[in-house]
């Protein structure tokens, strides 16, 4: 779930000059998601639809024509790097990760991975740097050990992922409630520890 609600910041923080508040997860939770739901979420480790959560928090709502999707063999052609110009960071979405992948001494990651599949995952895509003229690309993550990591179209790809970028300019934060804090979330949450939001349904 921390994926649309920093994403959410960002897009809305593009637009404004004053300073911009973040959804308050744990409200949000105790009033929005039913207790069967909760606590799958914590102590089964079940995720959802972060681009479904992250449509409900949006306060502009983006139609169908108002985003733009790359997965698979698309993400090797798709020029992503003027996207993020254009438009700002991108939610990944059902981001499979490996047992390579959860190696908190490695943060660049680049083509294939063989390592075995532990679960989807869900992130920011925030910037890009060229690298003996390679495109090489900043993502935002949640792991303490593991914030920020540097990947390539061709990983992301053969990660399954799926890029969504938002045409649609954000100009306020949604009807929920919201604080000035980091990041706002709940003190027992099990998916964070075990460094996977678990399994999205995309």
């Amino acid at each position: 779930m921390h994926a649309p609600v920093v994403l959410q910041h960002y897009l809305v923080a593009m637009t404004n000059q004053q300073r911009i508040p973040m959804l308050d997860m744990v409200s949000y939770l105790r009033k929005k998601m039913p207790a069967k739901t909760l606590y799958n979420h914590i102590w089964e480790n079940e995720g959802g639809s972060s681009l479904s959560f992250l449509k409900i928090i949006l306060h502009d709502k983006p139609m169908a024509t108002e985003m733009e999707f790359f997965k698979g063999k698309n993400l090797l052609t798709a020029n992503l790097a003027s996207n993020l110009e254009d438009y700002g960071p991108a939610l990944i979405s059902n981001f499979q990760v490996s047992s390579q992948f959860k190696d908190m001494n490695q943060w660049q990651h680049l083509g294939k991975d063989d390592g075995k599949i532990l679960g989807s995952h869900a992130m920011v895509l925030v910037g890009y740097r060229i690298v003996n003229g390679q495109v090489r690309y900043l993502v935002q993550n949640w792991w303490k050990q593991k914030a920020y990591i540097e990947v390539d179209a061709s990983y992301l790809a053969n990660c399954d992922a799926t890029i969504t970028f938002f045409l649609k300019k954000q100009t306020q934060m949604g009807d929920f409630d919201s604080n000035h804090e980091a990041l706002v979330e709940c003190d027992a949450d099990a998916c964070e520890q075990q460094e996977l939001e678990g399994s999205e349904i995309n």
